[in-house]
């Protein structure tokens, strides 16, 4: 066998043996999800939402198409924005704003991997290349779409 693939079966019984052990410890406290979730201050999202919206400045402010590293890091940003964004709590944070959480993240996630599907598809159609839309579009996606969920959830309880 090659070395990767013995790196690679070690790591997945490794791994299959810590999941093992983890679901053998019975607890009532693993289902405290307010023990468990620990967000970023309500503040930090101010600096998520800088971050993000300087990023697509300077992607927009951008005159090269440069397909290096370099010409992926605006993605990098506004991705780091996003999860700063997500992971930052509300003024009033309780129960029902945990579940309206729960519920974006699931409808962001399946959403998100649609339309990066969709959107490759169309790429292809239009004789575009398959690599041209990597994996931080469809982190992109997924997060862009949390956060809108998120937000139009929260406009909707407070009617």
């Amino acid at each position: 066998m090659e070395k990767s693939t013995i790196i690679t079966l070690s790591l997945l019984a490794i791994l299959t043996t810590i999941i093992l052990l983890i679901s053998t410890f019975k607890s009532d406290k693993r289902f405290d999800i307010k023990r468990k979730v620990k967000l970023l201050p309500y503040w930090s999202k101010y600096i998520g939402v800088l971050l993000a919206i300087s990023s697509l400045i300077l992607r927009w402010n951008d005159s090269t198409t440069d397909s290096s590293s370099l010409g992926y890091f605006w993605q990098f940003g506004f991705i780091i924005g996003g999860l700063v964004i997500s992971l930052s709590k509300e003024k009033h944070e309780d129960e029902m704003t945990m579940s309206l959480r729960l519920n974006s993240v699931f409808i962001a996630f399946f959403a998100g991997i649609i339309a990066h599907i969709f959107f490759v598809l169309l790429n292809l159609l239009s004789g575009g290349n398959i690599d041209e839309n990597n994996s931080l579009y469809s982190t992109g996606y997924i997060l862009f779409l949390y956060i809108l969920n998120f937000q139009i959830a929260k406009r909707r309880l407070l009617k």
